[in-house]
């Protein structure tokens, strides 16, 4: 399923967050379950206008942003016409400290694009790309990834289950018992589908006795409660974090936070484009 949404607004808060995630933490192992390319053109389509666009407009606003990680490697790509995607984010942030790189996905052209990409950075020898389930592969990784390791879950669904039964929250939860530091991002389009996601991630961490987790979504302040009622590529969005320092935890704070005030006055296709913060942990 090629990916289609990159340089959205969710993909802003998802990308602001890894980066400073991964500039505190510098995880000797990063492993990514739905990679897809290292970066991506531009055609300023209504979501990436809503997204990247509004973001690099409204970033000098904030200090912050601007010192950002994120902002730092979206400004050199942005001038040539390119947004970078997380695995090319998180090579450019870790290369630095030796970090290894496993990145999965089912499709072949996304994976010989992130080859292509660490070779420009001079870190091919660093990175393997799996075609292949990343529920499958990680779990039979298992009892790697441990400590030092960064597990960024980026699913189509969070709850779908593969064909040995195992879902997202399985892997999150069997990597989170092996203390590696867990990322896991999801979407969903109308309140009903994010309560009913959030019951399914509560629930499962709950059985596992896994506490100590955060949540932090940002969404659409007007997005419909069982319809979609704007949709600029994903109307609501959270990111599930477990086994960071609290440093990385109140950076992610932060920049949600400055987030919801350069949305404050934002439009999508002529209609209001503020975002709200929710917070559960």
């Amino acid at each position: 399923m090629p990916y289609s949404h990159y340089g959205n607004y969710a993909d802003v808060w998802k990308h602001i967050a890894l980066c400073t995630t991964l500039a505190n933490e510098k995880p000797a192992q990063y492993i990514e379950t739905n990679a897809a390319s290292a970066d991506y053109a531009l055609s300023r389509s209504p979501g990436q206008a809503f997204g990247i666009y509004h973001f690099m407009d409204r970033a000098p606003e904030h200090k912050e942003l601007l010192d950002s990680e994120y902002y730092h490697i979206q400004e050199k790509a942005f001038g040539q016409g390119r947004y970078t995607g997380s695995p090319g984010l998180a090579m450019h942030i870790l290369k630095a400290h030796g970090s290894r790189y496993t990145f999965f996905d089912i499709e072949e052209t996304p994976l010989r694009h992130i080859d292509s990409y660490a070779e420009k950075l001079h870190i091919r020898e660093k990175v393997q790309t799996m075609q292949q389930d990343s529920r499958t592969g990680i779990m039979e990784l298992l009892p790697e990834p441990g400590e030092h390791s960064f597990i960024h879950i980026d699913p189509y669904f969070v709850d779908q289950p593969n064909d040995k039964g195992w879902d997202y929250m399985d892997v999150f939860v069997a990597c989170a018992q092996k203390n590696a530091q867990c990322f896991l991002w999801y979407g969903f389009h109308t309140l009903s589908e994010k309560d009913r996601i959030n019951h399914f991630i509560t629930q499962k961490l709950k059985k596992a006795g896994i506490e100590g987790y955060t949540i932090i979504a940002l969404i659409l302040k007007e997005i419909g409660r069982d319809h979609i009622r704007i949709n600029p590529g994903i109307p609501g969005n959270g990111l599930l974090t477990v086994n960071l320092s609290a440093s990385s935890t109140q950076a992610m704070m932060t920049y949600s936070e400055l987030l919801t005030e350069i949305y404050r006055d934002a439009s999508f296709e002529g209609r209001p484009g503020a975002i709200y913060r929710e917070v559960t942990n």
